[in-house]
């Protein structure tokens, strides 16, 4: 190996490893909400299904927390388009940041559940057959 090559492979290894380490320490200090620890629960309507760019379909809903109302929408793998039909008006439980509602999930599918460690309600299973 040449000494050029050699020095062009040391400094692509240095910037890689500081890369690296830039990550790690922004990830070190950002500090993220935890909805397992320290979520509130509420209940949240369906009011809309939204069609995204890629086929895919954001839920909106709408909930009270901290006597106000808030609305948000998200991802959402509901491809059944009958069964978007039959969410819209439902209501569904919704995990949301105490100081910033906004920052909420809406959960609906047995997944979304199993996801902050919370049994599935029997009176939801109907979600799962219609999926």
């Amino acid at each position: 190996m040449k000494k050029d090559e050699k020095e062009n492979a040391v400094q692509g290894l240095i910037i890689f490893l500081f890369g690296l380490l830039v990550v790690i320490i922004i990830n070190a200090f950002i500090i993220k909400f935890d909805y397992r620890k320290n979520g509130k629960y509420g209940i949240a309507e369906i009011y809309d299904f939204h069609v995204l760019a890629n086929s895919s379909h954001s839920v909106c809903y709408k909930f009270l927390a901290n006597n106000q109302q808030h609305s948000s929408c998200e991802f959402e793998v509901v491809s059944n388009s009958k069964l978007r039909l039959m969410l819209i008006g439902k209501k569904f439980p919704v995990i949301y940041n105490p100081e910033e509602p906004e920052e909420s999930v809406i959960l609906i599918t047995k997944y979304d559940f199993e996801h902050y460690n919370l049994d599935y309600p029997d009176s939801l299973k109907w979600v799962e057959d219609y999926r």
